[in-house]
């Protein structure tokens, strides 16, 4: 029963890994009472998400999920847990086609706008980029292009059992930090975004468990859940040797810091043409926060030893025009097969 871990929860007693896939099967039920899952989620927000407590709900939820069976050497996501209300453009999707331009493979999770006015599924519409909705066609998509642009809901369908509750609690819980760690890819190196940087050493310890060989978490200056060009950036790097922390400016990468109100966004379609305009060369705020982002995923790829390294990188793949060409074959690929891109739900 669902109430045995909920009452432990509100005593603030942590579960063990194996406790909590059992009270997620039980919270993923759908005989499961809504009043039971609001008060579980809350008590365990309360009471503060360990490590063990994160990484047995995404062993539960993966179990349960529509997985890719792709496999490389180098596979990597750069999605951001959200949630930082800063209303800016659509910097990590941007960054992913730079770093797929680069020839880092890139399967890119999303979903619908939480905090802003424009999610990497809002973006991906306005852009002409299809989603795929099954494992064979997103498995397809990233051998053919080099990156995946994949829709969440469309892999994982038991979150729908959780979706009214979460709406009607209205504040952050458990799932608000899942998306990142639910990609249906079987990644092999990962760089978070999370707008909280108290939870950066146990996300990279999650991380971990789940099996990544090497990555970092990144919370940015100000309160971003990406690297900010308006300060320090807090890392924690994870690897197979342990973890440690460090802070990263925006100097580090051989750039110029900037007010974060540059990089403000706007709607789907206002953000898909800054997209555009980033991977054309345009240069400026946008363009240069992208590459300190892309940067993150060449260092962690070990394609970089530094962060200019890194940035350079970047701006090779943009320059050179290898970004943009990715971007225009996914959209053909896209028009192939679709005639027209599906909204999705």
């Amino acid at each position: 029963m669902l109430t045995e871990y909920l009452a432990k929860v509100m005593e603030r007693k942590d579960l063990s890994i194996s406790e909590m896939e059992e009270a997620m099967e039980l919270l993923m039920d759908e005989s499961a009472q809504p009043l039971q899952v609001a008060a579980f989620l809350a008590a365990l927000r309360a009471k503060g998400e360990t490590c063990a407590e994160i990484t047995g709900a995404v062993r539960l939820l993966l179990r349960k999920a529509n997985l890719l069976s792709v496999r490389k050497p180098v596979l990597m996501d750069n999605c951001g847990t959200g949630g930082d209300c800063k209303g800016t453009f659509n910097i990590s999707t941007t960054a992913a086609f730079v770093a797929a331009g680069g020839g880092v493979p890139m399967a890119k999770h999303g979903n619908r706008s939480v905090s802003s006015k424009c999610g990497s599924a809002d973006v991906a519409e306005a852009l002409g980029a299809e989603m795929p909705s099954s494992p064979e066609r997103a498995s397809a998509f990233l051998e053919e292009t080099g990156i995946v642009l994949l829709f969440a809901p469309h892999f994982h369908p038991v979150m729908r059992r959780v979706a009214g509750v979460r709406k009607t609690l209205g504040v952050r819980t458990l799932f608000n930090i899942l998306g990142p760690l639910l990609n249906p890819a079987p990644l092999t190196h990962q760089v978070m975004g999370v707008f909280d940087s108290g939870m950066g050493p146990v996300l990279a310890e999650v991380l971990l468990a789940l099996g990544r060989r090497q990555g970092m978490v990144i919370s940015g200056h100000g309160g971003f859940d990406e690297l900010s060009l308006s300060g320090e950036n807090r890392i924690v790097l994870f690897s197979e040797k342990g973890i440690r922390q460090e802070m990263v400016t925006p100097e580090d990468a051989g750039l110029s810091r900037r007010d974060g109100r540059e990089l403000t966004g706007g709607n789907a379609s206002e953000n898909a043409q800054i997209l555009e305009e980033v991977l054309s060369g345009r240069p400026g705020a946008f363009r240069d926060v992208v590459v300190l982002n892309a940067a993150a995923v060449f260092l962690t790829a070990g394609m970089a030893s530094g962060w200019k390294e890194g940035a350079v990188l970047a701006g090779e793949s943009i320059d050179s025009g290898r970004a943009a060409a990715v971007l225009k074959h996914v959209r053909a690929l896209s028009r192939q097969t679709c005639g027209e891109i599906r909204k999705s739900a």
